[in-house]
């Protein structure tokens, strides 16, 4: 192997490590997975996914028409990004065809019957988003590399086999633990705001009531306490939420 293609091959494997956490997260993955020990384990089955795939590429052969190194890391950032694009793309396109719908729906009855799921439209929906990312995923990693090769070995002998099934263990362990980190997001977020949103709460219910007592006591009627209250009360909340979002 020349010494072009060593550099082109480790150039692939950068922008790869960018491409699964651009498909999968839409952003860098230490962006989303805040606990230490889930980003290790995160990025020891994407390495291990790599690895794999570096031998996958070396088996069949794969040379990358254009050689050509990047100048930057952020130049290889942009072109993962590019990629995982098209890739995520082509996967849309590739569960509008009839065959996959199928199969889909049919794991999906499978799932709930098993496991007497009730809620079929969250099962559907994990289910579709699983499936999406590993179509998006292959196509990243291996379809369309193997399209723009200069040349591939078509001949896949067991050691190749056993290479796409250690690919797709790992692909669908990286995939499984990624949506459980985004779930976990999505539940802090959610946390967050709502305990925002109790504190804002907390605050404007005080100054309504603080108001109502110096109200009382200049003896102002008990019915237009009242509606100054409410009208104190929205007040500060809104004022609160405006900045807030500032």
């Amino acid at each position: 192997m020349d010494t072009q293609l060593k550099k082109s091959l480790v150039v692939k494997s950068l922008q790869n490590w960018y491409i699964i956490d651009s498909v999968l997260f839409n952003t860098h993955a230490r962006n989303v997975i805040q606990k230490g020990s889930v980003f290790k384990e995160y990025c020891s089955l994407k390495g291990s996914l790599l690895s794999n795939l570096h031998e996958y590429y070396m088996k069949i052969k794969f040379e990358p028409v254009n050689k050509d190194l990047p100048k930057s890391t952020k130049e290889i950032q942009e072109t993962a990004t590019l990629i995982a694009k098209k890739g995520k793309i082509l996967s849309s396109s590739m569960l509008e065809k009839a065959p996959v719908k199928a199969k889909i729906k049919a794991r999906i009855m499978s799932e709930a019957k098993k496991n007497k799921v009730k809620d079929l439209d969250k099962l559907g929906d994990r289910v579709l988003e699983e499936r999406f990312k590993q179509f998006a995923l292959d196509n990243c990693l291996i379809g369309l590399p193997l399209l723009e090769s200069k040349k591939v070995n078509k001949k896949c002998d067991f050691n190749c086999q056993i290479l796409e099934q250690a690919h797709k263990m790992m692909r669908d362990s990286l995939i499984r633990l990624a949506m459980t980190c985004k779930k976990v997001q999505l539940q802090e977020k959610f946390q967050k705001k709502k305990l925002e949103e109790d504190i804002k709460y907390s605050v404007a219910k005080r100054a309504a009531e603080e108001l109502a007592k110096k109200l009382a006591k200049k003896g102002v009627p008990r019915d237009l306490i009242k509606k100054q209250m409410t009208k104190k009360f929205a007040q500060v909340l809104g004022r609160l939420r405006i900045t807030s979002r500032l």
